[in-house]
């Protein structure tokens, strides 16, 4: 009794404390606490693989609503806005989607543009989400739960990689970023939603040891 108590406690502690990322072969996970960003001028700085450099840098408010600016090279999976083409509109992903090279038209990967709104005067138009005014919203990306694709830079090489992006309903801008996952091969695809085969499968066993441990508890405290 008491070595099957001991167990019970051991695989609960493993289950309770289990990391936050997980990087089983090619698939690196994140699942951090829900990232808010509701209001004006709200503003996360994403760092995809926790490289200590910033990959995006998600804003609210201004002009483009609820944005994503993709720094240097990194790109949102996103269509052109309509005529002039001025800005991108990110196409939210379905699960189980790839998201990778060759995307088809007219997706394509957007990185910001800079515009020159007046005679040797520039603005940096980043890809939106979706824009809420007072007589309402445009923009895909708006009242749903969907996974953004990126493409970003790590030493020289693309990456490819989902966010799921949970966004509200009304007239309002922003959205949570609920948790992401990236292909550490360069160049090489990965599904919407797809996350380290491994870790999942010792979740599930790890949940199944302790389902096990306390039956087999009720059943010696009923004997």
């Amino acid at each position: 009794m008491h070595d099957d108590t001991m167990r019970f406690k051991i695989v609960l502690l493993c289950l309770l404390t289990a990391p936050a990322v997980f990087g089983q072969g090619t698939i690196v996970y994140h699942n951090p606490a829900d990232i808010h960003l509701f209001g004006n001028n709200g503003q996360h700085d994403l760092d995809v693989d926790h490289n200590g450099t910033i990959d995006y840098r998600l804003t609210v408010g201004g002009s483009s609503g609820f944005a994503a600016f993709g720094q240097g090279r990194n790109a949102s999976m996103a269509v052109l806005e309509t005529p002039p083409d001025v800005g991108g509109s990110i196409v939210p992903a379905t699960l189980g989607e790839p998201v990778g090279p060759g995307l088809e038209h007219p997706r394509l990967w957007y990185q910001n543009q800079i515009v020159e709104t007046f005679p040797g005067q520039f603005v940096t138009v980043p890809a939106s989400f979706h824009g809420c005014v007072t007589t309402g919203c445009v923009g895909q990306f708006h009242n749903i739960t969907a996974y953004w694709g990126v493409r970003f830079d790590i030493d020289g090489n693309d990456h490819y990689g989902w966010v799921r992006v949970a966004t509200p309903g009304g007239i309002r801008n922003g959205g949570t970023i609920l948790d992401w996952a990236y292909n550490s091969v360069p160049g090489q695809p990965i599904l919407a939603g797809q996350v380290p085969e491994p870790a999942t499968w010792a979740l599930l066993l790890g949940g199944g040891a302790m389902l096990h441990l306390y039956r087999r508890r009720r059943l010696d405290g009923k004997q």
